[in-house]
């Protein structure tokens, strides 16, 4: 009797144990819930507007001819007097790449569908991306590459040739336009914006190149070109303490 009675005291002593750890244990989530950092977390837009300094432009040749070789050799022909207008013009190897080379059959047309059509030609496209660093050249040299041979112009990319500083100015007019935010939201909340915890380059679009469709080209003057404005855009997410 007297050992069950132990093992009893035994058994209260290690609930009242759990108990007291329990206790002690919620005591100090309660207060390290009162002592969490408030936080205020804002996102920030950064926008900067410039006038492009560069022009990429993508040229070619599309020749048609009876045999795949006749039209091969006029289309180089052509691409030749290209290529050379490119180096009187001073652009270096750098900036100029093939961007598409085909040769294709043209085939005729027949209304039964059940008889393959026949060859009739074949066609021969050559294209290259050029990157004009100077757009006081750019009109020059489409009229240029037009009276040379190029029949194929698929429009204008204007941008930058160094963007690099003008994002660094649109990140900093980010971080500037989140600090506004906070402060707003904090002073309709009547509290103060504390210390920044963190801070989240948030991707912002690349600015979109703007393209020139539709050329009319004249061989006896240059061709007008209207560049405009380009933006260069940051976002950044931040988050401020509490005060």
């Amino acid at each position: 009797m007297a050992k069950s009675l132990s093992l009893t005291n035994f058994n209260i002593f290690v609930v009242a144990l759990l108990i007291g750890f329990g206790a002690a244990s919620y005591g100090d989530s309660v207060a390290a819930d009162d002592t969490m950092t408030r936080t205020l977390s804002v996102s920030g837009l950064g926008e900067v507007k410039a006038r492009p300094d560069m022009a990429t432009i993508n040229i070619g040749v599309t020749t048609s001819e009876k045999t795949a070789a006749i039209a091969l050799e006029k289309n180089t022909q052509s691409m030749q007097g290209i290529f050379e207008a490119i180096d009187a013009l001073g652009i270096p190897d750098t900036d100029v790449q093939t961007s598409g080379f085909s040769v294709n059959p043209r085939y005729a047309r027949y209304n039964d569908r059940e008889t393959p059509p026949d060859i009739v030609g074949y066609e021969v496209r050559n294209n290259v991306t050029v990157a004009i660093k100077n757009l006081d050249d750019l009109g020059g040299a489409l009229d240029r590459f037009v009276t040379i041979g190029a029949n194929q112009i698929n429009g204008i990319q204007f941008g930058f040739a160094d963007p690099q500083s003008l994002q660094d100015a649109a990140k900093k007019a980010a971080i500037e336009d989140a600090k506004r935010n906070a402060d707003l939201y904090a002073g309709a909340a009547g509290v103060k914006v504390g210390r920044v915890m963190s801070i989240r380059d948030s991707a912002a679009p690349m600015p979109m190149p703007m393209m020139e469709r539709a050329m009319s080209f004249d061989a006896a003057a240059s061709v007008p070109i209207a560049p405009g404005q380009q933006t260069v855009s940051a976002q950044v997410a931040v988050v401020y303490e509490i005060q």
